[in-house]
């Protein structure tokens, strides 16, 4: 997707779900609306094929948990693969309550994971949730050392961090989507 279709898409999508001439224009930075109205007239056909064009490639970007949950009592034959809910480096104890989930990964025929677990797990596609996970104490964990460590902290590492906590929430609603978790 280039610049210029990013533009025409994010503007017809805002005339679709009724976003004023005035408020399009500034988005798209115009210094008058009379050359926002297209937008408004575009049939969502045009919007349409465009998501269907661009959702394979962007939803890896927005949908950070890549991947499954489980009950304990039926791990996918995961078993010898628990992950425990460890991660000293934040000063998250180790929460005994059973892990957070099951690796997916073949150990043997595709070498140790080279990722930093817990926290990698959540973003990796072999990962199997436990619904009942310490998954909030894990969030609440990182949101805390982020309140204390963030002026201190490198940027990307913070960028990574945010990465995590997203694919923790899609845990969370995924297990209860009735209760809406985000912050």
């Amino acid at each position: 997707m280039n610049a210029r279709r990013f533009r025409f898409s994010i503007a017809s999508h805002m005339a679709e779900e009724g976003a004023s001439l005035f408020h399009i224009a500034e988005i798209l930075d115009h210094s008058d609306t009379q050359n926002v109205k297209v937008y408004v007239e575009t049939a969502s056909s045009i919007a349409d094929s465009a998501a269907r064009a661009t959702d394979g490639a962007l939803m890896p970007l927005v949908r950070r948990f890549q991947g499954r949950i489980v009950d304990a009592d039926d791990p996918c034959g995961l078993s010898h693969q628990k992950i425990p809910a460890a991660a000293p480096h934040l000063g998250v104890p180790h929460l005994d309550v059973g892990g957070i989930g099951y690796c997916g990964r073949d150990a043997a025929r595709e070498g140790l994971c080279q990722l930093l677990p817990p926290l990698s797990c959540y973003l990796c596609p072999s990962f199997a949730a436990l619904h009942a996970g310490p998954h909030r104490q894990m969030l609440a964990s990182i949101d805390e050392f982020l309140r204390v460590q963030e002026s201190q902290s490198d940027r990307r590492i913070l960028l990574q961090l945010d990465q995590v906590r997203t694919a923790i929430h899609q845990v969370i609603q995924g297990i209860d989507p009735q209760k809406t978790i985000l912050s």
